[in-house]
This record gives structure tokens, C-alpha cells and sequence, in this order.
């Protein structure tokens, strides 16, 4: 299936949600390491237990071919399921990706992450085609997406922001998620606990 990053931390969060892997890619790379972070928190917390966490790299796989259907049949020493994060993955893992989707435990989560890729990749084939995973895009932000986040780190920080603040806030901001949040919560913490942004 293909779904949104909010899409996918909403799936995640239902007790119901078959989900059993997902493909972060796309040109922003804030956004996907936001993801990333907020995905191992859900399964293994913060700061993430390392018993219910597992991340693997390409020269791992290189090395090891049999790692990655190890890690993902190796039931969580603590709590229900883990997550195991594959970085900086490629078209070239396809079939093995398809294959550990097709035999992995039920108590781990596959969280795959490879940059911008095509629409033809074989890699995003795999996880939109299969019932049980999802294809995630991370694109750039929006003035609408900016503005939802102001609120949402505002609201975080338990602070807040007046409308024609965040208006001027969001047209001075990039699209890059990362660097978007950094300097909104930056300007939340000068704000203060209770305290209000104005022009």
C-alpha cells in the first residue's frame, strides 16, 4: 500500500494494525529521519531499549547474508515486538526484502529506509504490493505542513503562537522537516512554558 508518514505513525498506533513493514523514501531527509525516530520510539521507547531494537546496514548484509531473517525471527528479549531498522537500503535487496516480509515473526516490525527512489524501483514495488507493509513517501513540506507543525511543537512545549506569528514563522521556514522543527522549537523554548509568540 502507499500511505503518508502520518498515515503510517496512525496505523502504528492502532492495537488492530497488521502492519508488519514499511519503505521510508523520497528527497526529504528530515522528515525520514523524524519518522525513523518516532517509529523506534513506538516499539521500543525512548531512549530506545536496545533488546527490542535492531539496525542493520548493507555492509552488515554484505558480510552476513542470513542477518537480516535472523533479526527478523528472533523473538524481543522485553516487551511485544521490535523493530529492526534497515538504512540506506536499494533496489538490489529487493528479493530479500520481499522474502523476509513473507517470513518474518509476527512480533517484529521490518522499518526500511533508502532515499529518493524511482517510481519503477522494485524495492517500492515490494512494500506497495504487499498487503501487510506500506510505501512511505517523505516530500517536502508545504506551507499548510509547516503551519501543523508550528502548532503541533508549540502545543509540545506547552506554549503557544499567535495566528499572524506563525503565518511569518512558516514563510521564513525551508521545507526540509528537520531543520523546520529544530528552529520552531528553538523559538518555543525562548517562548517558554506558557508563554506566547506575537508579532
Amino acid at each position: 500500500m502507499k500511505i503518508n508518514p502520518d498515515q503510517l505513525l496512525k496505523l502504528l498506533n492502532k492495537e488492530t494494525s497488521v502492519l508488519s513493514g514499511a519503505l521510508l523514501f523520497g528527497p526529504d531527509q528530515g522528515l525520514i529521519a523524524e519518522t525513523i525516530s518516532l517509529c523506534i520510539e513506538k516499539f521500543a521507547g525512548k531512549p530506545a531499549n536496545p533488546f527490542m531494537l535492531s539496525e542493520l546496514s548493507p555492509t552488515q548484509l554484505k558480510a552476513a547474508p542470513g542477518l537480516l531473517y535472523d533479526e527478523l525471527n528472533t523473538l524481543p528479549m522485553l516487551g511485544e515486538k521490535k523493530i529492526v531498522v534497515f538504512r540506506h537500503c536499494a533496489d538490489s535487496y529487493a528479493t530479500d526484502i520481499k522474502s523476509a516480509l513473507s517470513n518474518q515473526s509476527k512480533s517484529c516490525f521490518l522499518l526500511t529506509e533508502a532515499g529518493e527512489l524511482p517510481p519503477r524501483s522494485k524495492l517500492r514495488k515490494v512494500f506497495e504490493e504487499n498487503k501487510n507493509a506500506a510505501a512511505v513517501g517523505c516530500y517536502f513540506d508545504d506551507k499548510n505542513k509547516i503551519r501543523t507543525l508550528i502548532d503541533q511543537v508549540f502545543k509540545e512545549h506547552q506554549s503557544f503562537i499567535d495566528p499572524d506569528a506563525s503565518l511569518i514563522l512558516a514563510d521564513r521556514l525551508g521545507n526540509d522537516r528537520l531543520i523546520s522543527r529544530n528552529e520552531i522549537e528553538k523559538l518555543a523554548l525562548f517562548v517558554g512554558h506558557g508563554g506566547r509568540a506575537k508579532v
